[in-house]
Order: C-alpha cells, then structure tokens, then sequence
C-alpha cells in the first residue's frame, strides 16, 4: 500500500501547510503507518497538538492525527479501571471520573494555556509524555498509572498489552517503555489506566514572605513528618506579583495541601497551624484550594511570559544552592524542592550552560519546556545523553521504528 492509496480510506487532508491525515480508528492508522514505512516517510505523531512546542524541531513528510482517534472505550468503576483512546480530551476524562467520585491521582497537566494552543491536551499527549502533576511525589507519574497500552509500531503493527500482560516477547515492559516516549516509538490506539477514589475533602495552607531557603526547609521538614502532604510548592516573589488571587503583592508563597477525610483534613491542617503559627499563613479550602493547585498544575505563572521555561529536576536538598547559581526571578519548586520550574533570560542560548553546569553536580537533568524557534534550533532541549544511553535508546528506537518514520529527532538528534 501506498501513500497515495491511504487516500482511499475516510481521511480528511489540510494542504495548508502540511499534509495532515486524520485517522479515526486503530485499522486506519495501522495502514497509513504501514505505507508511510514502505516509503519510508516520516510522520509527526499528534493529537491536538498542545504540546508540539515541547522537543526539538522535526522535519517531516506528514502529521499524523490521531485527534480522530477518541472516546471511552470501557470505564469500570467498581475495577478502579478506565480505557481511553488517545484523542480523548483530559476534561472528558476528569468530567466522567468526578461523576462517579473517581480521579487520575497522577493529576495529569492540561499545558494547552502555557503553550499558547487553542485546543484541550489529551490523554494521547499526556501519556506520550509522561506529564505528572503536583501529587507526583506520593501518588507516582502517569507510567505509574498506566496498566495497558495497545499501539502500532513503525511498521504497521499492532502491540497489545493489557491488564497483567504487560510485557511481549521482547522482554519490554511496553506500557512503561512508552509512557514519555514522545511518539518516536509508537503510535497509541487505546488507552488503560487506573484510577482512584477522589478526595472527601481539601485543604491548603499558604505561608507568606518565605524566602526560598526558608520555604523549601519547611516543605522538606513537612514531607517527613505523618501528615501526608500531597502538594508541597514555593513560590518566589515574582510569581506572586503576578497572581490576582495575592491582589499582586510581590511576595513569595509556599503551599502545603491536605487531602482527604474531612475530620482527618482539618485535624491535621491544625497540627500545621500550630507547627507555624509564627509565620504570615492563611487556610484555603475545597474550591479556592483546588483551583490553586490546578494552576501551578498547569503552569499559569508562566503562560503568556514569553521567554523560555526550563524544568529541573533534582533532589529537593540542591534546590535552593542551584536556583541561587541560577538567579531566575520567576520560578516555582514544586515536590517540595524536586521540580523546579523556572523562566530564564531570552539568551540566544537560554541560559543553557548555566542551567546545566548548576545542576550537574546534583545529578538532576534539566529540559527546555519552551522557547522560540531558533533557540530550539540550536539548544539540546533534552538532558544531553551519555554514549552508553544514546546507544541503548537507539537500539530501542530501531526495535520498535527500525525505519525511523515517528518523530524523528524530537527528543535526541539521529534517534
């Protein structure tokens, strides 16, 4: 089959700018895959594209929509169990899941604002790249959550693992090998995660005035002590200044975020209040807490900025020692200190040595989220990878696209 004959099947194409095939089931884009591979032309795997910001620049024959392919395909919710198709809008997830008390408690970011993309993110996208929330640090990262993937390799052919079956007979763990590998090894059709009981209630405490030393070493103290934390964010002032809710007082915040019970919630946010009664606090609950936690999710502070946002990740004791070799004004430290979110200068480098000479030490990486074209050009928007790793990723990459047809050179250059 050729590209010419995928035409025959119910696909709408866009000539606007590229040649876009939409597929809408699992038949159809096995077959275009397969006849992109005969002729060997690359495709860039999509759904509504939110995050095509995010990765190095491709050049590609076609883009490959799977926007098409969407919907709950089985939710149960007595087997905590939900499968999705990959064009499946996040909302419409969440939206089902509240309606039976159930949640994704990877708390899966929607970047579409911090993009600039008019669309909603998908479950597709999310899984594609592994995007976690806030509640990463105890709940796990969305490869956690994923019991099962069906997916088609670069030649056309359909993986199906699923429930327990989790490996083939490669001997790969394919739900967790996929999840974050932003479509250069396959492309999904189908979708199976856990899900958890949502929250009776929450409640979050913000703390005002910090300085970042002082914050993170409150955070870091408070994830060790019985309370079980499930959001543990600073803030610098900057980020402050910039939100309406803090009537745009350049002041720092730090957030800690109780869930659960309602007596458990309250008797514990007490227990915090007591720890910190000589600090500037107040106590956000249920609605107002959990609209905040939903935009450092999404990363609001940074939407419309306009330079470039890093992503560090690193063990929370560096956090303050690398923001401070740094010098970012605008940053958030998420998982108290683990993930720091940060705006650098509009470099033609973005500060790139700088940010990854602070880091090194540490044993973090550090990834561009965002930054105009031509510093994506010639930035590694990834962690640099060793010889030993790039040969591994590699071998991965032709195992399961030995022609490289999916998105090639999104995350490293030649893979």
């Amino acid at each position: 089959m050729s590209m010419k004959d995928v035409c025959v099947f119910p696909i709408c194409r866009d000539y606007s700018a590229m040649e876009i095939i939409r597929v809408r089931s699992e038949a159809e884009a096995a077959g275009a895959i397969a006849a992109a591979a005969a002729e060997g032309l690359v495709l860039e795997l999509k759904s509504n594209g939110t995050k095509r910001g995010l990765g190095r620049l491709m050049n590609v024959f076609a883009v490959l929509d799977l926007s098409g392919l969407a919907g709950i395909t089985s939710y149960e919710p007595d087997e905590l169990v939900i499968c999705v198709r990959p064009g499946t809008p996040l909302n419409e997830i969440e939206v089902e899941l509240a309606s039976r008390g159930q949640m994704l408690a990877f708390e899966p970011p929607d970047f579409a604002r911090f993009y600039g993309a008019s669309a909603r993110s998908t479950i597709g996208g999310i899984v594609g790249t592994n995007a976690s929330g806030p509640r990463r640090f105890k709940a796990g990262a969305a490869r956690d959550h994923v019991l099962g993937l069906n997916a088609i390799n670069g030649m056309g052919e359909v993986l199906r693992t699923g429930g327990r079956v989790v490996k083939n007979v490669t001997g790969y763990d394919l739900p967790k090998l996929l999840t974050g590998s932003y479509g250069t090894l396959a492309a999904f059709s189908e979708i199976t995660l856990k899900v958890f009981p949502m929250p009776e209630t929450e409640a979050t405490m913000i703390l005002r005035d910090l300085s970042e030393g002082q914050g993170l070493s409150l955070l870091r103290e408070v994830a060790g002590l019985t309370l079980e934390a499930t959001g543990l964010v600073h803030a610098t002032a900057a980020v402050g200044a910039g939100r309406a809710t803090f009537k745009h007082e350049a002041r720092s915040f730090t957030c800690v975020r109780i869930e659960g019970a309602r007596e458990s919630v309250e008797a514990r946010i007490q227990a915090l209040i007591k720890r910190v009664q000589r600090i500037d606090h107040l106590v956000w609950r249920s609605g107002a807490s959990r609209a905040l936690w939903a935009s450092i999710r999404d990363l609001d502070d940074f939407a419309g900025t306009g330079g470039p946002v890093w992503r560090l990740s690193i063990p929370p004791a560096a956090a303050e020692e690398v923001a401070n070799a740094i010098g970012a004004r605008l940053a958030l430290f998420d998982w108290a200190g683990g993930l720091i979110t940060l705006q650098a200068d509009a470099t033609p480098s973005a500060d790139t040595a700088l940010i990854r000479a602070a880091i090194a030490r540490h044993g973090g990486h550090a990834t561009l989220l965002r930054a105009a074209t031509p510093v994506r050009k010639s930035v590694p928007v990834f962690e640099p990878l060793s010889e030993e790793v790039f040969a591994l990723t590699r071998r991965v990459k032709e195992a399961f696209d030995p022609k490289g047809i999916f998105n090639p050179g999104r995350m490293h250059q030649g893979i």
